[in-house]
């Protein structure tokens, strides 16, 4: 895979608190975690599945399934390569304003010889007022709603249909 952009220009377009999000129909909610409304196909093939970004050995974009510690490996190899720390935390947790929240969502497969395997992944990032927010797939606006059209106040105890709530993670550009 090839990037078409280097690390710092791809930081460059990480814009948090843009409220209309102007490349619907080609970015999907890890985009929006990262804040990156880009063209996926301006960066690199498949940059919005995790691991492509930061060019992971362990692909999933063409799986139909795979392990939950592969997807995290991938989302760590992406922000290092953006530059981002990362550190987990409790999602109640106050952050700097130099930082943002990521939650992400996992669909569970199967565990086989003790490895967990899921189908698919979604993210949440919560904005500077406190506002949780997700862009369901790659067809949908952004919103603050969870599948039962409430408000997200927390990841932990929103609902997302058929994904479980996995981790936040706090994120700062380095």
């Amino acid at each position: 895979m090839i990037l078409n952009r280097n690390s710092s220009n791809i930081e460059e377009y990480i814009q948090l608190e843009r409220k209309i999000w102007k490349h619907i129909f080609t970015t999907n909610c890890y985009a929006f975690a990262l804040g990156l409304d880009k063209r996926e196909e301006s960066i690199c093939s498949c940059a919005y599945i995790p691991g492509n970004i930061g060019n992971s050995e362990s692909k999933i974009q063409f799986k139909h399934f795979f392990s939950y510690s592969n997807l995290v490996e991938n989302i760590f190899d992406d922000l290092d390569f953006l530059k981002i720390a990362v550190r987990r935390i409790n999602p109640r947790e106050q952050i700097d304003d130099d930082s943002w929240k990521i939650a992400l969502f996992t669909r569970f497969l199967a565990y086989e010889d003790y490895i967990e395997y899921i189908s698919d992944f979604h993210f949440l990032r919560e904005l500077s007022d406190g506002t949780w927010m997700h862009k369901e797939g790659w067809w949908k606006y952004p919103t603050c709603r969870d599948s039962k059209r409430v408000k997200i106040i927390s990841p932990d105890s929103c609902y997302i249909k058929n994904f479980d709530y996995r981790m936040t993670l706090k994120l700062r550009k380095k």
